[in-house]
Parts: structure tokens; C-alpha cells; sequence
């Protein structure tokens, strides 16, 4: 409920405490005459109990009782509820294979779901919407049917909007909606993605639930536990997803860094007996890192006087690299934890190498603040933090190569959401960003043939018949991608003629006195900023091609798309990361133009005896592929 000092916290309190002292004061009268002894009929009641809508119904305020198995096989719209099942899209038995798939390679990248409450059965009477959410990721890594895929997400979107329009608000939906921000609908368009905007649904469901406060409740029994341990768990992965995906996509992240379950979620993942061994360790450790990149992008973009509250008279270079350390000094605390854990079993080893790129990203990601302001600023040929940026971007290739991408466990990596790629990538087009003649003086040959090396290694893993499914699946897209850039004249080894008349350039400013010779052109100055308003044409959407496959979407920036960001004066675009990449897509890759546009608890009872969906039968369903497309046709697409 909410506080007692909101309008309806006031009025729930007063009506809660209005029903508990008149059911006592019934009981201090003694006992009540047969007539009103008589129990409703359920029907009876139930229209009693529809006549009073909003505040007039007692029971308005009281929360609902937990799911009853009798109550849902009531309910004549349960076949309604999750067809992908009941119009026979999938069989039980592929059911059994779908969650099982689920459970055997995708819940370990994720850390979401408890296997204890959430079993097929369970979770179709729980919430059809996360079944038939969880069915449809799952199928698109079932080899048995390729054609599942479509259709089956298809329901899953029409489930979705059924869930947020009708029904009960539970757990069940916020983890929903989150699978469906990891593992989104494929698109040709940057601007039909909707992965953003399931997160935001689930982090407004989950506050509405009240997930963001701490569970004070003693547990009762396992089942009460686990249930406990599930509204956290839950409410991390929302916290956790909402930091990492705002990086990626340039955003600010929706829920607070002052979060209470958030900054004391340190011992939790050890907090009961039936914490997740080996998961719930590794969602505090990704929370820890994930608080300190906060903290830091918090610091940087605290001034109120800047349209995007960035603080230019920082030194950026002292803090990303005050960050760097500190996030080296977390990480080492966490790993040495998680180096206790049972590193035999394969999913925690896979999920252990996760945490270190995690980390290993976001060192990479600090220091690319500091990365922009290092140059033009008194630097001998000798810089040391390009250095520290060249090892942190080889860090995360190499932890990604080396230990999460190793020939045992392609196989979890394949069936990974996109942000495993997008870690990797960033790192790689970083590296590929430094081959550039601008910089070709602070690096030596063995170094830049390096970077090709890692580079390829990256395009290698990513495209591998056993981490891609197919063309269209994103390592797939991400390998063309970095295969396109690795292409690209600027990312030679050797560029004598380039190199050339870059050196000659800097030494005629300094001869002329147009410069120093320790100077070359900022690649992003921001301590002069002029801020002209949009003009008319100018669209807050970012653009599918050159926006999506732009490196700022990869910066925890304070805003995405800002039209107020400075230009330098000869009109090129800004980067937040302070690199300009359009020369890199000049001109497009042939025959990647549709690339460039697609990166863009139940316990036991008599419904589940024997055969757990024999109750089906009494609903009348065809699996006729006639009545499925009409189904399609008239139902599916009903609200999408």
C-alpha cells in the first residue's frame, strides 16, 4: 500500500482498520444466527462483491490472496489467457523442451528466475504471460521448429499487452517484461526497437509492487522463503538491467542511485539458505560495480547550468582514472568471493567470466570520459593514459575471447541476450578507433598489429557457426560489423602516406606557432560549449543508420540523442566518447545497408496429478493450422 501520508495510503489504512474492527467487534457479539452463518455461493458472492467498484468495495485495499488453483481453472478465460498453448502453437511436450532449453542455457545469463518456483506448470497458472514469454525466447534456439520463432513471439507481444491492460499486477509481470527488454523482436529500425520501453514498463510495475522496499517478513516455511528471496532477486535484475542498458543506449537510468535494496545488497546473495548458489553472488557483484559507475557518471554530470549536466571544469582524466582503480580494487574483492564458488559446474564458470568483462567494460567506459580530454592539453609523444585506455579496451577483448567465449561454453554465449556482444564490440571498435593516424605516434607497429589481432579474434568468436544461429542473429551482426570496420582504410597497420602528413601537419603548427608540437586536434572540446536551440528539421528520434551505429548509445551519457551538445566549428558531430566515427561508415559497406539498419509458488495440488495439462482437454481448441492462422489473424494482432 503506499505511505499513510499519500491520499490513498490515508484511505487504505482507514479502511483496512474499519474491516479488522468490525469483524472483532462481530466476534465479541457472540455467535451470529443461522441466517447469517449461511456461506454465499461463490457466484453469489462474486456478484455481491462486482457491484462495488473502486473504494465502496471492502475489500478494495486487501491484497490479493495468493494464486489458487481452483480459482484459475474457474475463470473461462484462462484458455484465453495464454493461447500459445491452448490454440496448440506448442504441444505439451515441446513445452517441456522449451523451458528445459530455458533453464539449461539462458536463465544463467540473466540470473532471473528461481527453477524451484517456476516450473512449466507452475508458471502457466502463476502467469501465462511469462509462460508464453519464456516459450518464446526459448524458442528461438529450438532447432526443431525454425518457424516456431515468429509466431511464437507474436503471442508473446499480444500476451504482453494483455497483461498490462488487464489482469493482476504481480512479480510474474515485471520479470516478463524484463526477458522481453534482453531478448527483444528482431527490427529493421532503430526507432521500432522496444527494448527501453519494456524496462520501463517493468521498473514502474515493479515500484507499484513495491519490490524497491526490503523484505522484513520473517520467512514461514522453504516456499515462503524462495518468495522472499524472489521479490529482491527480481528487484536487482531491475536495478542491474536499468544501469546497464541506459550505457548502452546513452540514457539516464530510471530508478535512483540512493535505491535502498540496491546499496545494501551486499551480503544478500548469502542472506538465506535458499539464495541461488552460484547465481545471486554474481547479481551483488555486477550490483557493486554497476553503483560505482553510477557514482561516477553522478559526479560528472552534476551541473544544473548545463543543459546536460555536464561538469566541464573537471578533470576528467584524474577521475576516470581515480574510477579505473577503483573499480580494479572491487572487482579483485569480488572475484576472490566468486573463486569460492563451485567452479566445476560450468554455468557458474560461464557466469564468472561474465562478471569480469562486466567489469573489465566498465573500466573501459570510464576511462573513454577521460579518453577526450587527454589530447591538445601539454601530452609528450608518450601518453600514458592511451596506454591504460589500449589495455583496458584489451582486457575486455581478451575476457571475452579467453575465458567467457572458450570452445566449452559457445554453447551458453549463443544463447546469451545482445549486451553480451555489445561489451565485446564497443571494446573492439575502441581499438580499431586507436589504428587511426591521429593517434599512429603513441603506439608502436607490434601494437597496432595487436589490436588487428584482437580485433579479429573478436570477429572470429562472434561469427562462429557455434556461438550465431544464423545471418540474422546479433553476434552474426556484430562479427559483419566489425569485419566491415576492421576493412576500412583507416584500420591498416600501415599508413605511411597518412602518417606522413599528420606528422608534417603538427610540425608546421608548431612551427608557425599555431600550436605546440605535444598538441594535435581535440577530438572533443567541451570547455567551450555554445548551445544553439534545433533547428526545424531536427528530430529527437535517432536516425536507424548512423544513429544506432553510433558509439554514443554505448556511453552512460546523461541523455541520448541531446540536441544542445556542442558542434566544432567545422560542423562535425560530437561524440560522447569523444571519437567520430562517420568516416569509418563513408562510404557504406556494400550490401550492408539492411546491417546498418537491423543493429539498430505454488505447492503440489490435484491440477498438476498425473498429466500436469490434462485439464486442457475440457477447452475446445483445433490445431489446424486453417484455425491457428485465423486466430493469428483476428486475435494475435489485435493490439500490436
Amino acid at each position: 500500500m503506499p505511505p499513510e501520508a499519500a491520499p490513498f495510503g490515508l484511505m487504505a489504512k482507514l479502511s483496512l482498520e474499519t474491516k479488522r474492527k468490525g469483524k472483532k467487534r462481530n466476534s465479541d457479539e457472540g455467535p451470529s444466527s443461522p441466517e447469517e452463518q449461511r456461506v454465499l455461493p461463490v457466484q453469489e458472492a462474486e456478484a455481491i462483491e462486482e457491484t462495488e467498484l473502486g473504494l465502496a468495495n471492502e475489500n478494495f485495499f486487501r491484497p490479493s490472496p495468493a494464486v489458487d488453483s481452483k480459482r484459475v481453472l474457474a475463470d473461462k478465460q484462462l484458455a484465453q489467457a495464454a493461447p500459445i498453448l491452448a490454440r496448440g502453437i506448442v504441444t505439451l511436450e515441446e513445452v517441456d523442451k522449451l523451458f528445459k532449453l530455458y533453464y539449461d542455457y539462458i536463465n544463467l545469463s540473466v540470473s532471473l528466475l528461481d527453477p524451484e518456483l517456476y516450473t512449466a506448470q507452475k508458471t502457466y497458472v502463476r502467469s501465462p504471460f511469462l509462460f508464453t514469454v519464456i516459450c518464446a525466447i526459448a524458442s528461438r534456439f529450438y532447432p526443431e521448429r525454425p518457424d516456431l520463432y515468429p509466431m511464437a513471439m507474436e503471442y508473446a507481444r499480444c500476451a504482453a499487452g494483455d497483461a498490462l491492460t488487464r489482469g493482476q499486477k504481480n512479480v510474474e509481470m515485471v520479470q516478463g517484461f524484463i526477458l522481453m527488454s534482453l531478448y527483444p523482436v528482431p527490427t529493421r529500425r532503430w526507432e521500432d526497437d522496444r527494448s527501453w520501453i519494456y524496462l520501463g514498463l517493468a521498473i514502474r510495475i515493479a515500484t507499484d509492487l513495491n519490490l524497491h522496499h526490503p523484505t522484513t517478513a520473517k520467512p514461514k516455511n522453504e516456499q515462503h522463503a524462495r518468495e522472499l528471496l524472489n521479490r529482491t532477486r527480481v528487484w536487482l535484475n531491475c536495478f542491474n538491467v536499468d544501469r546497464s542498458t541506459s550505457s548502452q543506449y546513452g540514457k539516464s537510468p530510471i530508478i535512483k542511485n540512493t535505491d535502498f535494496v540496491a546499496n545494501h545488497s551486499e551480503s544478500w546473495w548469502h542472506s538465506s539458505p535458499y539464495n541461488m548458489p552460484g547465481f545471486d553472488v554474481h547479481i551483488c557483484g555486477y550490483n557493486a560495480e554497476l553503483k560505482t559507475m553510477a557514482k561516477f557518471v553522478a559526479e560528472i554530470y552534476s551541473n544544473p547550468n548545463h543543459p546536460t549536466g555536464l561538469r566541464t571544469d573537471l578533470d576528467f582524466e584524474a577521475i576516470a582514472t581515480q574510477t579505473d582503480e577503483e573499480l580494479k580494487s572491487l572487482g579483485e574483492r569480488w572475484f576472490a568471493c566468486i573463486d569460492q564458488q563451485d567452479l566445476s559446474d560450468p554455468q557458474i564458470r560461464f557466469r564468472s567470466g561474465l562478471l569480469k568483462l562486466a567489469y573489465s567494460y566498465a573500466r573501459l567506459v570510464a576511462l573513454s570520459y577521460g579518453f577526450q580530454h587527454s589530447f591538445g592539453k601539454g601530452h609528450t609523444e608518450d601518453n600514458p593514459f592511451l596506454i591504460r585506455c589500449f589495455k583496458a579496451a584489451s582486457d575486455v577483448v581478451t575476457a571475452m575471447v579467453d575465458d567467457v567465449g572458450v570452445p566449452a561454453q559457445r554453447i551458453y554465449l549463443r544463447h546469451g541476450p545482445e549486451a553480451q556482444s555489445v561489451f565485446v564490440t564497443f571494446a573492439s571498435s575502441f581499438l580499431v578507433k586507436l589504428l587511426q593516424p591521429k593517434f599512429a605516434s603513441y603506439l608502436t607497429r607490434d601494437q597496432r598489429v595487436e589490436i588487428r589481432r584482437l580485433v579479429q579474434k573478436v570477429i572470429d568468436l562472434l561469427g562462429s557457426p557455434e556461438v550465431s544461429i544464423d545471418d540474422r542473429h546479433g553476434p552474426k551482426l556484430y562479427s559483419r560489423f566489425l569485419k566491415g570496420l576492421l576493412a576500412t582504410p583507416i584500420a591498416q597497420v600501415d599508413q605511411n602516406t597518412d602518417l606522413k602528413r599528420h606528422r608534417s601537419a603538427r610540425s608546421q603548427r608548431a612551427h608557425d606557432g599555431s600550436g605546440s608540437s605535444e598538441n594535435i586536434e581535440p577530438v572533443y572540446d567541451t570547455s567551450q560549449s555554445t548551445h544553439t536551440s534545433p533547428g526545424s528539421g531536427y528530430s529527437m528520434s535517432p536516425q536507424p543508420s548512423s544513429e544506432a551505429l553510433s558509439f554514443n548509445q554505448f556511453a552512460p551519457a546523461a541523455n541520448g540523442v541531446d540536441p544542445f551538445v556542442s558542434r566544432p566549428a567545422n560542423g562535425t558531430d560530437a561524440s560522447m566518447l569523444g571519437m567520430n566515427f562517420t568516416d569509418m561508415f563513408q562510404p557504406p559497406l556494400p550490401g550492408d545497408e539492411e546491417l546498418m539498419q537491423s543493429m539498430q509458488s505454488l505447492d503440489q495440488s490435484n491440477l498438476f496429478n498425473n498429466d500436469p495439462f490434462s485439464w486442457m482437454g475440457q477447452y475446445d481448441y483445433d490445431p489446424n493450422p486453417a484455425v491457428q492462422q485465423q486466430y493469428q489473424t483476428h486475435h494475435v494482432g489485435a493490439l500490436f
